[in-house]
């Protein structure tokens, strides 16, 4: 189902980028159009982006509540909540990364490239964006040399990494509803 339901709306996009526009007929009987082109190209590419921005504040969210609940666990039970750790973090990468890659994606295609940079809360917004993904980087440059080493990842690298990638994640967020609302 799902993938039938992607492929609907690759299709829809598709469409809607190469034709010049979905048209009505009116009362009068002129033709009206009703979308401009490429309109189903910019939300598939909005839904991408709010799906990425879940994913990567609901990991690391979820990630600093099981980092709380690490108090107290029996010595046998870390590896298997380690690894669902990591799974958290992998998740939050891979919403980064949609987030960037339809973030650039819709700038270059709707919004004038380079231009959006005039507006101050935007240019706030994407430096945010940039502190947090330094943040994200350097979670998982810490949790790789822990795994390599066979030991756990620093606890204090890896609360400062979450506590930054949250307050960074929730300002460029506040300035994007700023930014276009």
């Amino acid at each position: 189902m799902g993938r039938r339901i992607s492929a609907t709306l690759l299709r829809r996009a598709y469409r809607s980028v190469r034709t010049p526009g979905l048209t009505r007929t009116a009362p009068s009987g002129q033709t009206v159009a009703t979308r401009k082109q490429g309109e189903n190209m910019l939300e598939i590419l909005k839904i991408i982006h709010f799906f990425g921005l879940i994913m990567g504040i609901g990991g690391g969210m979820a990630n600093a509540m099981a980092a709380k609940r690490l108090v107290g666990m029996p010595g046998e039970a870390m590896p298997t909540i380690g690894a669902f750790r990591e799974a958290l973090g992998k998740l939050s990468t891979l919403g980064l990364i949609l987030v960037w890659l339809s973030g650039i994606a819709m700038i270059w295609g709707y919004r004038g490239g380079l231009k959006v940079f005039d507006d101050t809360t935007f240019t706030l917004k994407i430096a945010a964006v940039v502190v947090l993904t330094v943040f994200a980087i350097y979670g998982n440059m810490t949790v790789a040399k822990a795994k390599k080493a066979g030991t756990p990842p620093d606890a204090g690298k890896m609360r400062t990494v979450s506590m930054g990638a949250l307050t960074f994640g929730t300002l460029a967020l506040i300035l994007a509803v700023v930014n276009f609302t």
